[in-house]
């Protein structure tokens, strides 16, 4: 999966798909606190990055080239998969198909809710979010568990409060 196509795409159909453009627009209420929260996620990647490569001056230095690209980087594939994540959803209705109610659980509700995952680009996942993750719970366990967690409720929490999905 060629990443910088793929946002490109994603950008385009988000310019031209009504459906897309007006189901983020409806809901820019969440939207804007979910990329605020995503860019709190990558600055505590980044900064776990100072802690991890000490007070040497080859490892300030080290750290000090690689925090940008982690800190624009993890936002811009963090907002990336987001957006496709918003796109399935607004998509969804168009494509279901009305099945007989059935009584689920809350799991199955919750999922429901959630809707499909997006095409995560494994490779810039690993390099971006997960390595600067590992590092960070190298730091400070406490705050990678509680960016794990955060991270992880993010999308629970932006499916739950969504009054418009069903």
């Amino acid at each position: 999966m060629d990443i910088f196509t793929e946002a490109r795409n994603l950008v385009e159909r988000y310019q031209k798909g009504d459906a897309f453009r007006l189901h983020v627009h409806a809901r820019l209420a969440l939207v804007v606190p979910m990329l605020v929260l995503y860019f709190a996620f990558s600055i505590a990647l980044s900064l776990g990055l100072f802690a991890v490569m000490g007070t040497s001056g080859l490892g300030v230095f080290l750290a000090m080239v690689l925090v940008p690209f982690v800190l624009l980087g993890s936002f811009a594939l963090q907002a990336y998969l987001f957006f496709s994540w918003l796109e399935l959803r607004a998509l969804e209705p168009m494509l279901a198909h009305k099945a007989a109610p059935v009584h689920k659980t809350r799991i199955a509700r919750l999922r429901s809710r959630l809707g499909r995952p997006p095409p995560i680009p494994w490779i810039a996942a690993a390099l971006l979010l997960f390595l600067p993750l590992l590092l960070l719970a190298a730091a400070s366990l406490k705050a990678a568990s509680l960016v794990l967690a955060a991270a992880v409720l993010a999308p629970v929490a932006y499916a739950l409060l969504d009054s418009h999905q069903p």
